[in-house]
């Protein structure tokens, strides 16, 4: 799976494909556009990209049974464009509910131009999303024993254009509890294995004091979601730091943590 990102980016798109042309085009739209693109060979790497908004299918590289429903019910309001060699398809993947369908061979200029029109619907849909229901404002409290950890995820959050976040953080539970007492954090991001005590007692510790924050966010190092208490949100540390952004947004959200845009 091959990735082309920007700080900036207002879309993300998928493209499943071996063709290297269209590769090629989806890293040149996303760095030319301030976008993301995500190419893979099979949809099993695409269904763990969160926020996806468009994706565009070579159907002769992948055509399985029951694909665009499966689709649209990881990613409802996800717009979808194929490409085929066949043309005894092209009806049937619009009565699915495929927006664009192309038949090859195809010229690359209308599908370079139906993506790009694409990307600049979604980015003025985002603004008035932003202006209808305010921007994401939360002050975060990071609690990990590895200072890396913390520093990524401080500078992820204040330089996301996403939101706007404070971030503090903490290497073990009681600086987290002192630190979370001053500070009077919103959300906290808490690894799963402190020193001393689990991150998970550690919250419980957090929920008995005044400041109490509203929700919390498990990053954990293991990818097993089985393993941790169903309730709170979890990220595994492997996460692309998009994906840490669009979960706290989400909770930021959630809780009505929101700036109206001016």
């Amino acid at each position: 799976m091959r990735k082309t990102s920007s700080p900036k980016n207002s879309a993300i798109f998928g493209v499943i494909t071996q063709d290297p042309n269209l590769i090629w085009l989806a890293h040149h739209l996303a760095q030319s556009q301030g976008s993301e693109a995500v190419c893979s060979e099979t949809l099993k790497n695409l269904k763990i990209v969160p926020n996806l908004n468009f994706m565009v299918i070579d159907f002769d590289c992948l055509n399985e049974k029951g694909l665009i429903s499966g689709i649209r019910r990881d990613h409802p309001s996800i717009v979808i464009f194929a490409l085929t060699s066949r043309a005894d398809l092209c009806d049937a993947l619009s009565e699915e509910g495929v927006e664009r369908v192309f038949l090859k061979p195809y010229l690359i200029e209308p599908v370079y131009a139906a993506i790009l029109e694409n990307l600049k619907k979604t980015e003025i849909n985002s603004k008035k999303s932003v202006l209808l229901q305010g921007i994401p404002k939360a002050k975060v409290l990071v609690v990990d024993d590895e200072v890396e950890v913390c520093e990524f995820i401080r500078d992820v959050l204040e330089e996301s254009e996403a939101g706007e976040f404070k971030v503090r953080f903490a290497h073990d539970p009681e600086n987290a509890l002192k630190l979370c007492v001053d500070f009077e954090p919103d959300l906290v991001i808490a690894d799963l294995k402190l020193p001393q005590i689990s991150g998970l007692e550690l919250i419980e510790r957090f929920k008995r004091l005044a400041s109490c924050p509203k929700d919390f966010l498990i990053f954990s190092g293991s990818d097993d979601r089985s393993k941790h208490i169903v309730g709170y949100s979890f990220l595994p540390k492997s996460s692309h730091m998009n994906e840490i952004v669009s979960a706290m947004t989400d909770l930021c959200r959630k809780w009505n943590l929101l700036k109206k845009a001016a």
